[in-house]
């Protein structure tokens, strides 16, 4: 579960502290991931997904650990210095309490873009902050999204990925929409009340009290 009100939308004031804070482009179109910076994670598919974008400019902003392989930091390099003028990467590192809800909310999409993936929490996290949410089609990512509030596209398609960054950024009301969605769903399924109200209620039925 997610907490709701820690990640939760803000508005366009705070939006841009938080870009200045963490200094992020407070121009560009920025698409948000967390998670560690790995092959399983496939980051560099947003980053190649961003610059065929033609979307100028824009920025991918990552929060998460380095990858412990090597080859995972080169590739994440490689794909960073390939990029267009207008296209850029805001690496945050490991961020703390505090500091990942304000790096959630200072963005304009969150991308999930994994190979495998459980329940991911950071999915939750993004639709909780009333993001327009992208994620490759997977299991967990898939079951969460069968919901609403997101779309989904096919693993390692780095074209795909970039067509739906074009059409979150070329039709801000309908982005807006799926990201009231997505806040919908997760206040309904996935926050911690919920989900407390649903095991309070199992638990009753075990031990038989009404």
């Amino acid at each position: 579960g997610v907490d709701a009100s820690v990640f939760a939308p803000v508005d366009a004031a705070k939006r841009r502290a938080y870009r200045e804070r963490l200094g992020v482009p407070a121009d560009a179109f920025v698409v948000f991931s967390a998670g560690q910076l790995d092959s399983r994670k496939r980051v560099t598919d947003i980053v190649e997904a961003a610059g065929l974008s033609g979307i100028r400019p824009i920025c991918v902003t990552l929060a998460g650990p380095e990858s412990p392989d090597g080859r995972d930091v080169e590739a994440l390099a490689a794909a960073t210095n390939s990029l267009p003028v207008g296209a850029s990467v805001v690496c945050l590192g490991e961020l703390g309490h505090h500091a990942l809800p304000e790096a959630y909310a200072m963005a304009d999409a969150f991308v999930l873009a994994s190979s495998a993936e459980g329940m991911p929490n950071a999915l939750l996290e993004g639709m909780a902050t009333g993001l327009p949410c992208l994620a490759s089609d997977i299991p967990g990512s898939r079951d969460i999204l069968s919901g609403g509030g997101g779309r989904l596209f096919p693993p390692g398609d780095v074209a795909a990925l970039a067509r739906e960054f074009v059409s979150l950024a070329d039709d801000p009301a309908a982005s807006a929409a799926l990201a009231r969605e997505g806040r919908e769903v997760v206040l309904e399924r996935y926050s911690l009340d919920r989900l407390a109200e649903q095991y309070s209620d199992h638990y009753r039925a075990l031990l038989g009290v009404s």
